[in-house]
């Protein structure tokens, strides 16, 4: 996964550019992150192995995540 390194100013604060953006995790399309931690919460267990379909740039790529626990 890459992180946003740059950001934009919007009438809404900073909007962070060129990093991965998620589409899907294990196949299931997300469109926001509510709906990505949701997916997470209900179908997985830290340890597990899952595959997110990302963009980065102009390439879609599968990239093989293993799951921690989340920081509370």
């Amino acid at each position: 996964m890459r992180a946003a390194t740059n950001a934009i100013r919007t009438p809404f604060g900073q909007l962070p550019t060129n990093g991965d953006i998620i589409l899907a995790v294990n196949g299931t399309l997300v469109g926001s992150m509510t709906e990505l931690v949701s997916y997470l919460a209900v179908n997985t267990l830290p340890g597990d192995e899952i595959v997110l379909d990302v963009l980065r740039g102009n390439e879609a790529l599968q990239v093989r995540v293993r799951l921690s626990a989340r920081p509370s």
